[in-house]
């Protein structure tokens, strides 16, 4: 008989979610995670990201002179004569 190749990726993730409800490690590691995962997305996102993302211009015109200056300044190169 010949199996077909996708029955081995669906038993693979069958087998996954069977081991984590049977095994008491799994389910407080996979918690433990879960709340990793909450506190950095949601406190870095929510307290330290609006500070980086924050708009420095008081509207688009300033914008765009913002951008357009320091496209146009030249680079400061440095020489070793």
């Amino acid at each position: 008989m010949i199996q077909q190749p996708s029955s081995s990726h669906f038993s693979f993730i069958k087998d996954g979610i069977l081991y984590i409800k049977r095994s008491k490690m799994a389910k407080i590691l996979l918690i433990i995670i879960l709340i990793k995962f909450l506190i950095f997305y949601g406190l870095l996102k929510g307290f330290l990201y609006p500070r980086y993302l924050k708009p420095k211009w008081e509207s688009e015109q300033h914008r765009i002179e913002s951008v357009t200056h320091d496209l146009i300044q030249p680079l400061n190169t440095i020489s070793y004569d």
